[in-house]
């Protein structure tokens, strides 16, 4: 018996409003939120990198995915869309298209990079909920050497000891302390205190052990280890 294309047609409108009802429903489960990350390419975990005048870095732009409580992170390409970057001072700090900073007078200076989505279907595109990120940065003086001060490494349970990252210039003079830039494996029972603390950060070991420290200044890195033994 031959098919009603009435039939068959009504049925393939039917279906297809199913399928957008169900989009419209349940768009905000379906559907990617999408936003935009900026990343030193450089040994720095601190939200404020630090660069001496004279230095370069590179700042890699991902785009992350969320759907519910999972997510991912990829390298911004062609596929995502198109970026623009800028700095709020290009005297401190210049960025070029390709987002390498530059880095040209001590202060701080803020970069941003902006993303303009490649168009999709409305359904099946991310939702973009940021399309832009920002990065602040501190430019230093010129820099010979990045250590850690004072150079004793061993502390005695209970003692505390305020330990800083020295950056110095050609002539050995300090021209600027350098935050805490991570720790690693530290003990459960010691006191770490203000990473940020310019002054350096104080440590008060409550039981033996040892702890990493590290500071960055642009692609310099700065490692001390230290330990506490019992009195």
């Amino acid at each position: 018996m031959p098919s009603n294309p009435l039939r068959i047609a009504t049925g393939a409108a039917t279906a297809g409003f199913l399928l957008l009802l169900a989009h419209m429903c349940t768009g905000v489960g379906l559907r990617r939120r999408a936003e935009l990350q900026l990343f030193p390419r450089a040994p720095s975990d601190v939200s404020t990198p630090h660069l001496a005048v004279g230095d370069t870095l590179g700042v890699t732009p991902t785009v992350c995915f969320f759907r519910g409580d999972s997510g991912a992170c990829d390298v911004v390409t062609a596929s995502h869309g198109t970026l623009s970057w800028a700095s709020s001072d290009s005297s401190i700090l210049s960025v070029d298209a390709q987002g390498r900073l530059s880095a040209r007078h001590p202060g701080r200076a803020r970069i941003t990079a902006r993303i303009q989505p490649k168009r999709h279907n409305s359904l099946s595109g991310p939702e973009w909920v940021r399309d832009y990120d920002s990065l602040s940065v501190v430019v230093i003086p010129e820099i010979r050497s990045l250590t850690w001060e004072p150079v004793t490494r061993r502390i005695r349970v209970g003692d505390t000891l305020r330990l800083a990252a020295v950056a110095r210039d050609a002539s050995g003079r300090a021209v600027a302390s350098v935050p805490l830039m991570g720790v690693i494996n530290p003990p459960l029972d010691w006191d770490i205190g203000d990473w940020d603390d310019p002054r350096g950060v104080l440590i008060t070991p409550k039981g033996p052990g040892t702890v990493t420290l590290r500071a960055a200044v642009g692609h310099r890195a700065a490692v001390a280890v230290l330990e506490a033994v019992t009195p």
